[in-house]
């Protein structure tokens, strides 16, 4: 089985980073999957946890944080022009790696991630509790 992760990067000593790195290790190592991770900006970092040598990390180089030197509208012409770059890219390398199962933890990969060429499972994660998640307890 193939599987891939898409996260931003592991470089944070926090609770996804952490759930990632666990979840990827138990398939590489103890259910022999072949483990891809798919970073946007992991850049030259080493992952914060240890993660197992049976497991690919593959950096697109997608600094989103560039958006953030402009003004608003530019910083919003700034992301989609990122945006569609990115989706290039990862269409691009999924459609290479030809995996089993796509595992998005990001709200950007979520929004298009069915749209994508590949016929594989795919399996949005969200790590942050329900209470924040698009601010639902405006709800109440």
């Amino acid at each position: 089985m193939k599987t891939v992760y898409i996260y931003t990067a592991l470089t944070t000593v926090g609770g996804a980073d952490r759930v990632i790195t666990e979840k990827a290790n138990c398939f590489a190592d103890n259910l022999e999957y072949n483990v891809y991770i798919i970073t946007d900006s992991q850049d030259q970092n080493s992952p914060v946890f240890p993660l197992s040598s049976k497991i690919h990390i593959i950096n697109l180089n997608i600094m989103f944080e560039q958006q953030y030197n402009h003004t608003f509208l530019m910083r919003r012409y700034y992301y989609f022009k990122i945006m569609r770059v990115y989706k290039r890219k990862l269409s691009d390398l999924l459609c290479l790696i030809k995996n089993d199962f796509t595992i998005s933890v990001l709200k950007r990969v979520s929004d298009f991630i069915n749209d994508l060429p590949d016929e594989n499972l795919k399996i949005g994660e969200a790590h942050v509790s329900k209470h924040f998640m698009r601010n639902f307890y405006l709800l109440d």
